[in-house]
């Protein structure tokens, strides 16, 4: 029991002890920094990227609270009946949700006409945006939709401008106390070192948000072109249209030879043969 007793009395002291030191510590540190400003070299020799930042403030949020954040974006190729129509149906449609075209560009051939539409739809609108879309034009050729969850991105870019911030204000309050010109100049070239860290982070954090909040959609509409006969023309443009097709026909023929040219070799290679013993006999 004694033991016990003395064993107790023992660990008390032992912490009454370190709390003492730990008290003095910190206030003799506080008194050098706030008064003498003597530690400043100290703290500027320090690299930047080696300072701790102080910690954030302690946040309670379980994973279910955190909203996810999601970029999406989609493809859709589409034939058309009616270019201009079908067009304009789509950018309708992109009125009535908010959104705006980003690119537009339009190809025109013989044959063939397409347009590549490059279009930003608030993304609780993208799934309604895109469903109406596959609805326009003659048939899907192809469609994909692809969906990123960016939620640690977000957060982490989140939590390095608040970490960068912090830390820029700690130099602030450095640079109030600061006496000597050498001391302000090492503590303003830091800040300028932060400041474009921050800006850095900012810019990224405002094209990551912006993909989150608007979604991506790339649509390819395009319509195949007939060439109709003039009917003013009449027998004469019939005539010129039978030059055409019967130098098309000609050129398709002569392809056609070209392309079995091994098995005519054979032919008349065994023609040649059969005709030889013919004669022979």
């Amino acid at each position: 029991m004694k033991k016990l007793i003395s064993h107790n009395i023992g660990t008390f002291l032992i912490a009454c002890m370190i709390f003492s030191c730990g008290q003095n510590f910190s206030d003799s540190g506080t008194s050098e920094i706030g008064h003498d400003g003597e530690n400043f070299e100290e703290l500027l020799d320090i690299p930047l990227t080696e300072q701790p930042p102080p910690p954030p403030p302690p946040k309670n949020i379980s994973a279910n609270e955190i909203s996810r954040k999601l970029i999406k974006s989609g493809r859709l190729e589409l034939e058309s009946k009616n270019f201009q129509k079908d067009r304009q149906v789509i950018l309708d449609y992109l009125g009535k949700f908010g959104g705006y075209v980003e690119q537009e560009n339009e190809n025109n051939s013989e044959f063939r006409k397409t347009l590549f539409l490059t279009i930003r739809i608030p993304s609780n609108s993208f799934d309604s945006m895109f469903i109406l879309s596959t609805a326009v034009g003659r048939k899907v050729i192809n469609r994909s939709v692809n969906v990123e969850d960016a939620t640690l991105r977000y957060l982490d870019l989140e939590a390095s401008i608040e970490s960068s911030k912090a830390l820029e204000n700690r130099y602030r309050e450095i640079l109030k106390q600061a006496n000597s010109i050498k001391d302000i100049l090492e503590i303003e070239k830091s800040l300028n070192s932060i400041r474009a860290e921050i800006d850095l982070y900012e810019s990224r954090f405002r094209n990551l948000s912006s993909k989150i909040s608007y979604s991506s959609l790339e649509i390819i509409l395009s319509e195949n072109v007939t060439v109709a006969e003039n009917p003013d023309l009449g027998y004469l443009n019939k005539l010129i249209n039978s030059f055409g097709y019967g130098w098309k026909g000609l050129g398709q023929f002569l392809l056609g030879i070209v392309s079995i040219w091994p098995f005519i070799l054979v032919a008349g290679l065994i023609g040649f043969l059969i005709r030889r013993r013919i004669k022979k006999k």
